[in-house]
Protein backbone atom coordinates (compact mmCIF):
# COMPACT_ATOMS: atom_id res chain seq x y z
CA UNK A 1 0.00 0.00 0.00
CA UNK A 2 2.76 2.27 0.68
CA UNK A 3 4.12 2.22 -2.50
CA UNK A 4 1.59 2.23 -4.50
CA UNK A 5 0.60 5.62 -2.45
CA UNK A 6 4.11 7.23 -3.41
CA UNK A 7 4.15 6.00 -6.60
CA UNK A 8 0.75 7.83 -6.63
CA UNK A 9 1.65 10.93 -5.39
CA UNK A 10 4.81 10.83 -8.04
CA UNK A 11 2.66 10.42 -11.05
CA UNK A 12 0.48 13.53 -9.60
CA UNK A 13 3.28 15.16 -9.36
CA UNK A 14 4.64 14.85 -12.88
CA UNK A 15 1.09 15.00 -14.11
CA UNK A 16 0.56 18.58 -12.50
CA UNK A 17 3.74 19.84 -14.35
CA UNK A 18 2.42 18.53 -18.02
CA UNK A 19 -0.65 20.50 -16.81
CA UNK A 20 1.07 23.62 -15.44
CA UNK A 21 3.04 23.66 -18.89
CA UNK A 22 0.37 22.22 -21.08
CA UNK A 23 -2.16 25.31 -20.15
CA UNK A 24 0.65 27.75 -21.45
CA UNK A 25 1.61 25.54 -24.54
CA UNK A 26 -0.64 22.73 -25.60
CA UNK A 27 1.91 20.75 -27.29
CA UNK A 28 3.13 20.02 -24.86
CA UNK A 29 0.12 17.90 -24.15
CA UNK A 30 0.43 16.45 -27.55
CA UNK A 31 4.20 15.32 -26.68
CA UNK A 32 3.01 13.66 -23.37
CA UNK A 33 -0.08 11.45 -25.05
CA UNK A 34 1.92 10.53 -27.79
CA UNK A 35 5.02 9.19 -25.15
CA UNK A 36 2.18 7.42 -23.64
CA UNK A 37 0.59 6.08 -26.19
CA UNK A 38 3.64 4.70 -27.55
CA UNK A 39 4.81 3.20 -24.40
CA UNK A 40 0.88 1.72 -23.65
CA UNK A 41 1.58 0.19 -27.26
CA UNK A 42 5.43 -1.18 -26.15
CA UNK A 43 3.34 -2.70 -22.81
CA UNK A 44 0.57 -4.41 -24.98
CA UNK A 45 2.53 -5.82 -27.45
CA UNK A 46 5.09 -7.50 -24.44
CA UNK A 47 2.48 -9.44 -22.79
CA UNK A 48 2.26 -11.51 -25.99
CA UNK A 49 5.85 -11.38 -25.92
CA UNK A 50 5.99 -9.47 -29.62
CA UNK A 51 9.24 -7.71 -28.16
CA UNK A 52 11.12 -10.60 -29.18
CA UNK A 53 9.93 -10.17 -32.87
CA UNK A 54 11.25 -6.51 -33.63
CA UNK A 55 9.93 -6.55 -36.89
CA UNK A 56 6.71 -5.80 -35.94
CA UNK A 57 7.42 -4.71 -32.07
CA UNK A 58 9.58 -1.57 -33.10
CA UNK A 59 7.54 -0.26 -36.08
CA UNK A 60 4.13 -0.26 -34.01
CA UNK A 61 6.16 1.57 -30.93
CA UNK A 62 7.02 4.08 -33.95
CA UNK A 63 2.98 4.47 -35.51
CA UNK A 64 2.44 4.23 -31.43
CA UNK A 65 3.89 7.70 -30.98
CA UNK A 66 3.37 8.89 -34.40
CA UNK A 67 -0.56 8.43 -34.80
CA UNK A 68 -1.38 10.44 -31.73
CA UNK A 69 1.68 13.41 -32.30
CA UNK A 70 0.04 13.97 -35.90
CA UNK A 71 -3.19 14.22 -34.89
CA UNK A 72 -3.71 17.60 -35.24
CA UNK A 73 -2.93 18.05 -38.54
CA UNK A 74 -3.73 17.71 -42.02
CA UNK A 75 -2.08 14.46 -41.98
CA UNK A 76 -3.68 12.82 -39.56
CA UNK A 77 -5.01 9.59 -40.98
CA UNK A 78 -1.67 8.97 -42.86
CA UNK A 79 -0.12 7.96 -40.03
CA UNK A 80 -2.46 5.27 -39.40
CA UNK A 81 -3.15 4.27 -42.85
CA UNK A 82 0.87 3.40 -43.00
CA UNK A 83 -0.03 1.26 -39.77
CA UNK A 84 -2.51 -0.38 -41.96
CA UNK A 85 -0.66 -0.96 -44.75
CA UNK A 86 2.44 -1.70 -42.58
CA UNK A 87 0.34 -4.81 -40.94
CA UNK A 88 -0.85 -6.07 -44.55
CA UNK A 89 2.67 -5.67 -45.81
CA UNK A 90 3.99 -7.75 -43.15
CA UNK A 91 1.29 -10.22 -43.30
CA UNK A 92 2.29 -11.65 -46.63
CA UNK A 93 5.92 -11.21 -46.55
CA UNK A 94 6.29 -12.85 -43.01
CA UNK A 95 3.16 -15.23 -43.12
CA UNK A 96 5.83 -17.65 -42.39
CA UNK A 97 7.18 -16.48 -38.96
CA UNK A 98 4.86 -14.26 -37.86
CA UNK A 99 1.23 -15.81 -36.69
CA UNK A 100 -2.03 -14.03 -37.60
CA UNK A 101 -2.76 -14.19 -34.09
CA UNK A 102 0.33 -12.02 -33.63
CA UNK A 103 -0.48 -9.41 -36.16
CA UNK A 104 -4.26 -9.15 -35.03
CA UNK A 105 -3.20 -8.27 -31.60
CA UNK A 106 -0.79 -5.71 -32.15
CA UNK A 107 -3.33 -4.16 -35.09
CA UNK A 108 -6.63 -4.64 -32.16
CA UNK A 109 -4.55 -3.07 -28.68
CA UNK A 110 -2.37 -0.08 -31.01
CA UNK A 111 -5.89 0.55 -32.80
CA UNK A 112 -7.72 1.08 -29.62
CA UNK A 113 -4.76 3.09 -28.09
CA UNK A 114 -3.36 5.06 -30.87
CA UNK A 115 -7.21 6.45 -32.12
CA UNK A 116 -7.89 7.44 -28.31
CA UNK A 117 -4.76 9.51 -27.42
CA UNK A 118 -5.35 11.12 -30.85
CA UNK A 119 -8.81 11.94 -29.98
CA UNK A 120 -7.44 13.17 -26.63
CA UNK A 121 -4.79 15.23 -29.12
CA UNK A 122 -7.31 16.62 -31.17
CA UNK A 123 -9.72 17.53 -28.84
CA UNK A 124 -7.05 19.34 -26.24
CA UNK A 125 -5.32 21.27 -29.36
CA UNK A 126 -8.84 22.59 -30.95
CA UNK A 127 -9.46 24.26 -27.71
CA UNK A 128 -8.82 27.90 -28.10
CA UNK A 129 -8.29 28.33 -24.08
CA UNK A 130 -7.73 25.90 -21.69
CA UNK A 131 -6.68 23.32 -23.18
CA UNK A 132 -5.81 21.54 -19.95
CA UNK A 133 -9.60 21.55 -19.00
CA UNK A 134 -10.31 19.11 -21.65
CA UNK A 135 -7.52 16.99 -20.26
CA UNK A 136 -8.96 16.66 -17.06
CA UNK A 137 -12.54 16.32 -18.32
CA UNK A 138 -11.61 13.52 -20.06
CA UNK A 139 -8.58 12.10 -16.95
CA UNK A 140 -10.61 12.81 -13.92
CA UNK A 141 -13.47 10.34 -14.55
CA UNK A 142 -11.76 7.15 -14.93
CA UNK A 143 -8.67 8.11 -12.31
CA UNK A 144 -11.21 9.15 -9.78
CA UNK A 145 -14.22 6.26 -10.75
CA UNK A 146 -11.19 3.81 -10.62
CA UNK A 147 -9.31 5.26 -6.91
CA UNK A 148 -13.07 5.10 -5.46
CA UNK A 149 -13.86 1.82 -6.81
CA UNK A 150 -10.80 0.29 -5.27
CA UNK A 151 -11.05 1.72 -1.72
CA UNK A 152 -14.92 1.04 -1.87
CA UNK A 153 -14.61 -2.57 -2.75
CA UNK A 154 -11.69 -3.25 -0.21
CA UNK A 155 -13.55 -1.71 2.60
CA UNK A 156 -17.20 -3.01 1.78
CA UNK A 157 -16.65 -4.77 -1.29
CA UNK A 158 -18.49 -8.60 -0.47
CA UNK A 159 -20.05 -9.63 -4.28
CA UNK A 160 -17.53 -10.16 -7.14
CA UNK A 161 -18.29 -7.96 -10.40
CA UNK A 162 -16.59 -10.36 -12.50
CA UNK A 163 -14.47 -12.74 -10.65
CA UNK A 164 -13.02 -14.54 -13.63
CA UNK A 165 -11.81 -11.87 -15.39
CA UNK A 166 -10.93 -9.19 -12.73
CA UNK A 167 -11.02 -11.35 -9.25
CA UNK A 168 -10.40 -7.78 -6.59
CA UNK A 169 -13.08 -5.65 -8.19
CA UNK A 170 -16.87 -5.96 -6.62
CA UNK A 171 -20.29 -4.50 -7.44
CA UNK A 172 -20.32 -2.41 -4.50
CA UNK A 173 -16.84 -1.16 -5.28
CA UNK A 174 -18.09 0.06 -9.20
CA UNK A 175 -21.03 1.40 -7.70
CA UNK A 176 -18.94 3.56 -5.52
CA UNK A 177 -16.65 4.72 -8.04
CA UNK A 178 -19.50 5.34 -10.82
CA UNK A 179 -21.29 7.75 -8.09
CA UNK A 180 -17.52 9.50 -7.71
CA UNK A 181 -16.91 9.28 -11.44
CA UNK A 182 -20.15 10.92 -12.53
CA UNK A 183 -19.64 13.75 -9.79
CA UNK A 184 -15.60 14.38 -11.13
CA UNK A 185 -16.86 16.67 -14.37
CA UNK A 186 -18.50 18.64 -11.75
CA UNK A 187 -15.54 18.92 -9.86
CA UNK A 188 -13.43 20.07 -12.65
CA UNK A 189 -15.80 22.49 -13.84
CA UNK A 190 -15.88 24.56 -10.35
CA UNK A 191 -12.20 24.42 -10.16
CA UNK A 192 -12.02 25.92 -13.51
CA UNK A 193 -14.78 28.14 -13.24
CA UNK A 194 -13.80 29.68 -9.61
CA UNK A 195 -10.12 29.71 -11.03
CA UNK A 196 -10.44 31.42 -14.20
CA UNK A 197 -13.98 32.84 -14.51
CA UNK A 198 -14.02 32.95 -17.91
CA UNK A 199 -14.88 29.32 -18.93
CA UNK A 200 -18.56 29.00 -18.36
CA UNK A 201 -19.42 24.84 -18.90
CA UNK A 202 -22.57 23.10 -19.34
CA UNK A 203 -23.40 22.04 -15.70
CA UNK A 204 -26.22 19.73 -16.89
CA UNK A 205 -24.26 17.90 -19.42
CA UNK A 206 -20.89 17.08 -16.98
CA UNK A 207 -22.21 14.66 -14.42
CA UNK A 208 -23.57 12.76 -18.22
CA UNK A 209 -20.11 12.35 -18.93
CA UNK A 210 -19.00 11.63 -15.63
CA UNK A 211 -21.86 9.04 -15.83
CA UNK A 212 -21.08 7.36 -19.24
CA UNK A 213 -17.82 7.56 -18.84
CA UNK A 214 -17.51 5.78 -15.94
CA UNK A 215 -19.35 3.25 -17.21
CA UNK A 216 -17.05 2.59 -19.89
CA UNK A 217 -13.86 2.79 -17.31
CA UNK A 218 -15.09 -0.07 -16.01
CA UNK A 219 -15.74 -1.74 -19.59
CA UNK A 220 -12.07 -0.79 -20.57
CA UNK A 221 -10.77 -1.90 -17.84
CA UNK A 222 -12.46 -5.37 -17.94
CA UNK A 223 -11.35 -5.21 -21.68
CA UNK A 224 -7.59 -5.44 -21.35
CA UNK A 225 -7.90 -7.21 -17.83
CA UNK A 226 -9.27 -10.15 -20.40
CA UNK A 227 -6.13 -10.09 -22.24
CA UNK A 228 -3.89 -10.31 -19.81
CA UNK A 229 -5.83 -13.07 -18.20
CA UNK A 230 -5.23 -14.78 -21.51
CA UNK A 231 -1.60 -14.30 -21.58
CA UNK A 232 -1.12 -15.28 -17.79
CA UNK A 233 0.62 -12.00 -16.71
CA UNK A 234 -0.32 -9.55 -13.59
CA UNK A 235 0.07 -6.52 -15.07
CA UNK A 236 1.15 -4.54 -18.34
CA UNK A 237 4.70 -3.44 -16.90
CA UNK A 238 6.62 -2.63 -14.16
CA UNK A 239 7.65 1.49 -14.80
CA UNK A 240 5.11 2.01 -11.61
CA UNK A 241 5.63 0.02 -8.98
CA UNK A 242 2.64 -1.28 -6.71
CA UNK A 243 0.53 0.01 -9.85
CA UNK A 244 1.71 -2.15 -12.44
CA UNK A 245 2.82 -0.70 -16.58
CA UNK A 246 1.21 3.14 -18.02
CA UNK A 247 -1.47 0.51 -19.64
CA UNK A 248 -2.41 -0.72 -16.43
CA UNK A 249 -3.66 2.90 -15.06
CA UNK A 250 -5.12 4.47 -18.24
CA UNK A 251 -6.75 1.55 -19.83
CA UNK A 252 -10.11 2.49 -17.99
CA UNK A 253 -9.58 5.42 -20.24
CA UNK A 254 -9.17 4.93 -23.53
CA UNK A 255 -12.82 4.53 -24.41
CA UNK A 256 -14.04 7.43 -22.13
CA UNK A 257 -12.28 9.80 -24.77
CA UNK A 258 -13.47 8.71 -27.88
CA UNK A 259 -16.81 9.82 -25.92
CA UNK A 260 -16.25 13.13 -25.14
CA UNK A 261 -14.30 13.74 -28.48
CA UNK A 262 -18.07 13.28 -30.57
CA UNK A 263 -19.97 14.62 -27.79
CA UNK A 264 -18.16 17.89 -27.49
CA UNK A 265 -18.85 18.03 -31.46
CA UNK A 266 -22.29 18.40 -30.71
CA UNK A 267 -23.09 18.96 -27.63
CA UNK A 268 -21.53 22.88 -26.30
CA UNK A 269 -19.84 20.90 -22.82
CA UNK A 270 -17.83 24.58 -22.25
Amino acid sequence: MKTRIITAAVAIAIGALIFVFGEMHSVVITIAASILSAVMCGEFLSVKKLHEKPILYYPCLLFGGLIPALAYTRVFFLPYYCFLLFLCVITVLCHDKLPLDDITHAFFGVSIITLSMAMLTIRVCAANWHPTFWALLILSVPCLSDSAAYFIGSAVGKHKLCPTISPKKTVEGAVGGVVIGTLAPLLVGLIFHYVYGDLHVNWLILPVIGLVNSLLSIIGDLVFSVVKRRYGVKDYGTIMPGHGGFLDRFDSMLFCVPFVYFLSKYVVIA
